[in-house]
C-alpha cells in the first residue's frame, strides 16, 4: 500500500488519537516529501494541535508539537519537495535578508511556531536529536519574529543584537547538519556582523561564509545569498586599515558580481544585489581608482538604466539615477572632469524628485547631494557650495531622524557635516564656526573604530584645523597637539592607491609646519623628502600635483631661510614656478634678489586672487574671499617702490582692493562680451540666471514629506559662472576683467582734481593729472587710538571719548604733506576710517578704488535740476528733522520735485520698490535710517516697506547715459565696520550701480537740525558748483563763527533756541563724497 492508499484508509475509518496521530504524520511527509497540497498542510496542522493537551505521550505530544510547528513554518517559507524538486534552504532565510515584511497571517503562525517548539526544547524530557531540530526550527521563527518587528519599527537595531547573538550561539551549539547548517550559522553570523562591524569575528564569519558557498553544491540561490553576504564581509574587512586586506576591496565587487550574474532581472534579489555592487565598487575605487573602477561603475548605472528602460516606476528610476550620480561624483573627483560633476548634480537632483519621501533612500540622496556640493567647494572654491552643501546635509540628518535611521548611518552625514563646515570655516577665517566644526567632528572620531571608512581623511582634516586654530590663537600646544595628529594619521592609516600620496604628503606637510615652527633644518629635511617620494608615487587624485609642487617650494624655502643653501633657494623656485600664481613664489624671487620678478609674481597672485572673487556668487561670498588681497598688495607695492616703479606699485595697490565691486560691475558686462564672442546661449543663461540663494540650515521641521518639499525647492548650485569665465579665459575680455587701469587712465579722469592719491603706512602715492605717478614719505603716525574710539562709539554710542578722538586725530600733519589742489583720497586699511577732509581746507573726495573712479568719470554727470527726487522719513520712526529737512530743500531747491515719505505733501510712501525706480534721477536726496553691518553687503536703507541692501543696490541693471547725484542723508551710509579696503558701504554700492557721486557719512550722526542745515547749505552750493565743492563748501560754512544766513527760519531758530554747535565736527565731518 503506497502512501496516498494509507492516507484515504485512514481517513475512511473511525480513528482514536493514536490514528489521528499517524494520519497527521502522513499527510506532512506527502505534503513536505512529495510535493503535496495545501490542504494536506492545514489538515495535518488541525490533527497536530487537536492532540495536545494530553491525549498522547510525552514523546509522542513533542513529536506532534515539532510537526506542527514545521508546517506552520511551511506556510511562511517553502520547505520539502515543490514541482518535483526540493525546496531552496536558502528561502527560509530570505525574509530575514531581502527585510520582506511579513504579513499579519504569517506573524500569527511564526508566533504559533514558537508556543509549539518552545517546551520541546525545555521541558527535557525530548530526545537529544529532536532537541536539536526543535531548537534550529525556534531560532528561525525567533528571528523571522523579530525581524518583522524590526522592519515595523517595534524593535531597534541596538534590541535585535543580543537576539541575533544569541540566535548564532545556538545554531554554533547543534551538531553539523551538513550544507543547510553550515550555511544557517555563517548567514547569521553574517546579520551579526551588519549589525555590529566587530573586528573580533570578521575573519571567523568570512571563512564560515567561504566555506558555505563551497558547501551550496546545485542550490543556485543559497550561493547566490551566500556570495552576497561574503561580499559584503570582505568589503567590510577591506575598510580595516592594513595592507594585508587590499585583497578584500579587490574581492567584494567581484563576489557580488557573481552573485548578480546568477540572477535574472526581475528576481527578488536582483534590484539589491545590483546596489550592492555599486557600493563595493564605490568603496574599492573611493581607495584605489585605478583599477578600473570608475568604467566598471559607470557601466553598472548604464546596465541598470537599459534593463528597466522607460516603464520603470519612479522609485527604482530614482535608485538608478542616485547609482550613476555616484558614480559621475567619483569620476569627477578622480579625474577632474567638471562635466561629469554637472551631470552628477543633475542626475542627483532628479533622483532626490523622483524618490518618495518616505522611502530610506530619500535621506541618502540628499545627503550624497550635499556630500557633493562639499567636494567641489574645494576643488572649484565656491563658498555658495559649500554653504548649500550644508543645507543639504542637515535636511538630510533631519529626514534620517524622522525615519528612525540606524544611528550609524546618520554619524555618517554628521561627519560630511563637521567636514564642511570645518573646511569653510578656515577658509573664511571663522573661529566661532570652526569652534564647532572641530568640535562635532572630535566627537565622531571618538565613537569611531577602526572598520571606520574615511578614518583617515577625518584626521587629517581634524589635525588640520587645530594647526590652524592653533596659530589664529596663538595656543602653541594646540597646533603642536595638531601637527602630532597629523604625522599619527598619516603613518597609521591604510596607504593603498588611492591615498597613498595624499597620506605621504600630509606627513611631509605635518613635518614641515613643525620644521617651521622650530626652525629645524633635519625637521625640514624630513619633509622633503616625503614630499618628494609623494610627488613620486604613481596615478595620484588630479588636485594633488599643484598643492605638492606649492608644499615643496615652500619647504625648500624654509629650508633656505634657515641654512642658506643657494640649492634650496633654486629648488623652491623650480617647485613654486611649477604652480605659479601664489604669493609665495614672489617671496623667493624677492630672496634669490630678482626684484623684477617678484613684483611681476606678486602682480600675478593678485590678479589669481581677482579671478577667485570674480567666481563667487555675490558680493557676500565675494568679499570673503577677498580678505587678504589687499595687504598683499601693499606688500608688493612696497617692493615695487623699493624699485623706483611706482606704475607697478599702482598696479598693485588697484588689483588689491575694491575686487567686490569690480566683479559687480563684471557681472553686469558679461552677458554683452558673451555675445561679442560668439556664445549667444551662454548670454541669454547668464541674463536669465536668478540671485544666489540664502542656505540657511534653519527652517522646516515636521514630516519628511516636509522636508523633501523644501529640498526640492532649493536647486543646487550651478557652474554657470564657471562656464563663463571659461570661454572668456584668454581673450582680451578677460584680461581687461582681471586688471588694473593705468596711471595715464587714472590721470584722465581726475578731472577737476589735482591729483589721486594712496595712504599707505609711512608713503603716500601720488597719482597727478599730469601723470607722473610718485611716491612722498609720510611721518610714522599712530592711529590706533582713533580707530578704537570710532569703534567703540559705534558700538556703545560713548560720545565723549569719540569727540575727544575727533578733535585730536593727527591727520593734518599727513594731508599737509600732499600737493594742493582737489584731491581724491584712495586710504588703505584702517586709514580709510580717518575723516583726512576735516584735516585740510582743499576739496576732498574719496575712492575704493581708481577703477570706480574711472568708471564715474566714463559716465558722466547728469544735470542737476533735470529729475529729482527726494524722500524722508520713510519709516514709522518719526525722524522729524528728517521731515523738515527734505520739505524745506524741496520748498527751496526743488520745487515741483516728487518727494516720498511721512510728512507733509508728500507724493506717496517710500518703498523699496518706488525707490529703486528712481534710481535713475539726476539727484536723489534721501534721509533716513541706515545700518553699517557685519557683513557690509548687509548694510542697508531702512524703508517703507523693507530694507534695501548693498547686495540688492549692487544687482541693479546697469543703464546707459550719465549718472545722478545720490545724497545719503543717513547714519553710516559710507562706513564698512570690516574689511575696509573693499569699502563695500552704501555709497560705494549706489556709485558702482550707476551713480556719478554719491555724498554718505562715515558715522552715527545726530537727528537734529544741524544734520538738515548742512543739507540745506549742500544743496544750495550745488547750484553752482560740483558734488565735491558743493560739500567741502557747506563743511565750510557749518565750521566758519561768520557764516552768511542760509538757513530757512524753521531751522535757523530751533538751532539758536536749542543752542546747538554748527562747528561740532561730529555733525559736518560726517559726510564725505565719493565719484565726480
Amino acid at each position: 500500500m503506497n502512501l496516498d492508499e494509507r492516507i484515504a484508509a485512514l481517513l475512511a475509518a473511525p480513528r482514536d488519537a493514536l490514528a489521528d496521530f499517524q494520519l497527521a504524520g502522513l499527510l506532512c511527509s506527502r505534503h513536505l516529501g512529495f510535493d503535496g497540497q495545501d490542504s494536506d498542510r492545514d489538515t495535518a496542522i488541525g490533527l497536530f494541535e487537536g492532540l495536545l493537551g494530553g491525549r498522547l505521550d510525552t514523546e509522542r505530544e513533542h513529536m506532534a508539537r515539532f510537526g506542527a510547528g514545521v508546517l506552520r513554518l511551511a506556510r511562511v517559507v517553502p520547505i520539502g519537495m515543490r514541482d518535483g524538486r526540493p525546496a531552496d534552504f536558502a528561502a527560509v532565510v530570505m525574509p530575514l535578508l531581502t527585510g520582506r515584511q511579513l504579513s499579519a497571517d504569517v506573524q500569527a503562525d511564526v508566533a504559533a511556531v514558537i508556543e509549539l517548539i518552545t517546551p520541546v526544547t525545555q521541558d527535557g524530557q525530548a530526545p537529544p536529536e529532536v532537541v536539536a531540530h526543535a531548537t534550529g526550527l525556534l531560532t528561525m521563527a525567533t528571528l523571522l519574529r523579530h525581524m518583522a518587528r524590526l522592519h515595523l519599527g517595534e524593535l531597534s537595531y541596538e534590541e535585535m543584537l543580543p537576539l541575533l547573538t544569541k540566535a548564532v550561539a545556538l545554531t554554533t551549539a547543534l551538531p553539523p547538519s551538513g550544507p543547510h547548517g553550515t550555511a544557517l550559522q555563517a548567514l547569521l553570523k553574517a546579520a551579526h556582523l551588519r549589525l555590529d562591524p566587530d573586528a573580533e569575528i570578521i575573519d571567523d564569519t568570512i571563512e564560515e561564509l567561504a566555506e558555505a558557498v563551497g558547501l551550496a553544491g546545485s542550490d543556485e540561490l543559497l550561493r547566490v545569498i551566500l556570495l552576497r553576504e561574503l561580499g559584503l564581509a570582505r568589503a567590510l574587512r577591506g575598510q580595516a586599515g592594513t595592507p594585508a586586506t587590499d585583497a578584500d576591496l579587490a574581492a567584494a565587487p567581484e563576489l557580488l558580481e557573481r552573485a548578480l550574474d546568477a540572477l535574472r532581472p526581475g528576481h527578488p534579489l536582483y534590484e539589491d544585489t545590483m546596489r550592492m555592487v555599486g557600493g563595493a565598487l564605490l568603496t574599492r575605487t573611493a581607495f584605489d581608482p585605478t583599477h578600473g573602477g570608475i568604467t566598471r561603475l559607470l557601466a553598472l548605472a548604464a546596465r541598470g538604466i537599459a534593463e528597466h528602460g522607460d516603464t520603470v516606476d519612479d522609485t527604482t528610476r530614482a535608485k538608478d539615477l542616485f547609482l550613476l550620480g555616484m558614480a559621475q561624483l567619483v569620476q569627477a573627483n578622480h579625474l577632474g572632469d567638471r562635466a561629469a560633476g554637472q551631470e552628477t548634480m543633475s542626475n542627483l537632483r532628479r533622483a532626490a524628485e523622483l524618490i518618495p519621501p518616505g522611502d530610506e533612500f530619500a535621506p541618502m540622496i540628499v545627503g550624497v547631494l550635499g556630500a557633493a556640493l562639499s567636494d567641489r567647494h574645494q576643488f572649484l572654491g565656491r563658498i555658495e557650495d559649500a554653504e548649500a552643501a550644508g543645507f543639504f546635509l542637515e535636511r538630510s540628518r533631519q529626514i534620517m531622524d524622522l525615519q528612525e535611521t540606524p544611528d550609524r548611518d546618520v554619524r555618517t552625514l554628521r561627519i560630511m557635516t563637521g567636514l564642511t563646515r570645518v573646511i569653510l570655516a578656515m577658509r573664511l577665517r571663522d573661529l566661532d564656526g570652526l569652534d564647532a566644526g572641530i568640535d562635532l567632528l572630535a566627537g565622531e572620531h571618538a565613537a569611531m573604530t577602526p572598520l571606520d571608512p574615511g578614518r583617515g581623511r577625518i584626521e587629517g582634516v581634524l589635525a588640520m584645523a587645530r594647526i590652524f586654530r592653533g596659530h589664529a590663537r596663538d595656543d602653541a600646544e594646540e597646533t603642536e597637539e595638531g601637527i602630532d595628529l597629523m604625522i599619527e594619521s598619516a603613518t597609521a592609516a591604510r596607504t593603498d592607491q588611492s591615498d597613498r600620496a595624499a597620506m605621504v604628503a600630509r606627513a611631509g606637510l605635518a613635518l614641515l609646519l613643525r620644521g617651521i615652527s622650530k626652525g629645524d633644518q633635519g625637521l625640514l629635511s624630513r619633509a622633503i623628502e616625503l614630499l618628494e617620494r609623494a610627488r613620486e608615487l604613481p596615478d595620484p587624485p588630479y588636485w594633488l600635483g599643484p598643492r605638492l609642487e606649492q608644499a615643496l617650494g615652500n619647504a625648500y624655502l624654509a629650508r633656505f631661510k634657515a641654512g642658506n643653501a643657494p640649492g634650496d633657494l633654486e629648488s623652491a623656485i623650480r617647485h613654486l614656478e611649477a604652480s605659479p600664481g601664489t604669493g609665495e613664489l614672489a617671496q623667493a624671487y624677492r630672496e634669490a634678489g630678482r626684484g623684477a620678478d617678484a613684483v611681476a609674481a606678486g602682480l600675478d597672485a593678485l590678479r589669481g586672487h581677482a579671478d577667485d572673487v570674480l567666481a563667487q556668487a555675490g558680493p557676500g561670498h565675494g568679499l570673503m574671499v577677498a580678505r587678504g588681497a589687499a595687504e598683499r598688495a601693499v606688500q608688493v607695492a612696497g617692493w615695487a617702490l623699493a624699485q623706483g616703479r611706482a606704475e607697478a606699485a599702482v598696479e598693485a595697490l588697484e588689483l588689491g582692493r575694491g575686487l567686490v565691486l569690480h566683479a559687480a560691475t563684471a557681472a553686469g558686462e558679461l552677458s554683452a562680451l558673451l555675445t561679442a564672442h560668439g556664445h549667444a546661449d551662454l548670454a541669454a543663461a547668464w541674463e536669465s540666471a536668478r540671485p544666489p540663494d540664502v542656505w540657511s540650515v534653519d527652517g522646516t521641521s515636521g514630516s519628511t514629506a516636509a522636508l523633501m518639499n523644501e529640498v526640492l525647492d532649493r536647486k543646487p548650485p550651478d557652474e554657470l559662472r564657471q562656464r563663463v569665465l571659461a570661454v572668456l579665459r584668454g581673450t582680451p575680455a578677460h584680461r581687461a576683467l582681471r586688471s588694473a587701469p593705468s596711471v595715464p587712465e587714472i590721470a584722465g579722469a581726475l578731472g577737476e582734481a589735482s591729483a589721486l592719491v594712496y595712504l599707505l603706512p609711512s608713503v603716500a602715492l601720488v597719482v597727478p593729472a599730469s601723470g607722473d605717478a610718485h611716491p612722498i614719505p609720510l611721518p610714522d603716525v599712530d592711529f590706533s587710538g582713533y580707530v578704537a574710539a570710532h569703534e567703540a562709539f559705534r558700538r556703545t554710542l560713548d560720545r565723549k571719548a569719540w569727540r575727544e578722538a575727533l578733535e585730536q586725530v593727527p591727520a593734518r600733519e599727513i594731508m599737509e604733506r600732499l600737493p594742493g589742489g582737489r584731491l581724491v583720497l584712495v586710504p588703505t586699511g584702517v586709514l580709510g576710517l580717518v575723516p583726512w577732509h576735516a584735516a585740510t581746507e582743499a576739496v576732498v573726495s574719496y575712492a575704493a578704488s581708481a577703477r570706480q573712479l574711472i568708471q564715474a568719470a566714463g559716465r558722466g554727470r547728469a544735470p542737476l535740476r533735470e529729475s529729482p527726487v527726494l524722500v524722508g522719513n520713510p519709516t514709522r520712526d518719526e525722524l522729524f528733522w528728517s521731515r523738515r529737512e527734505v520739505t524745506e530743500l524741496r520748498r527751496a531747491h526743488y520745487p515741483g520735485a516728487p518727494a516720498y515719505g511721512r510728512f507733509p505733501g508728500s507724493d506717496g510712501t517710500a518703498t523699496a520698490e518706488r525707490v529703486l525706480g528712481r534710481m535713475s534721477a539726476s539727484m536723489a536726496h534721501l534721509a533716513c535710517h541706515a545700518v553699517s553691518a557685519d557683513p557690509p553687503p548687509a548694510s542697508h536703507l531702512k524703508l517703507a516697506d523693507r530694507e534695501l541692501s548693498v547686495t540688492e543696490i549692487l544687482a541693479l541693471e546697469r543703464t546707459g547715459g550719465p549718472g545722478g547725484l545720490v545724497v545719503l542723508s543717513a547714519c553710516v551710509s559710507d562706513l564698512s565696520v570690516r574689511d575696509h579696503d573693499e569699502t563695500l558701504t552704501l555709497a560705494t554700492a549706489f556709485l558702482q550701480a550707476g551713480a556719478s557721486g554719491v555724498i554718505g557719512s562715515r558715522w552715527l550722526v545726530a537727528e537734529d537740525p544741524r544734520t538738515a542745515a548742512l543739507m540745506f547749505v549742500l544743496h544750495h552750493h550745488l547750484a553752482s558748483t560740483g558734488p565735491a565743492g558743493a560739500l567741502r563748501a557747506a563743511q565750510r560754512w557749518m565750521a566758519d563763527p561768520g557764516r552768511a544766513p542760509l538757513l530757512p527760519d524753521t531751522i535757523a531758530h530751533e538751532i539758536e533756541d536749542l543752542g546747538l554747535d554748527l562747528a561740532d565736527p561730529a555733525v559736518w565731518a560726517a559726510f564725505t563724497h565719493q565719484g565726480i
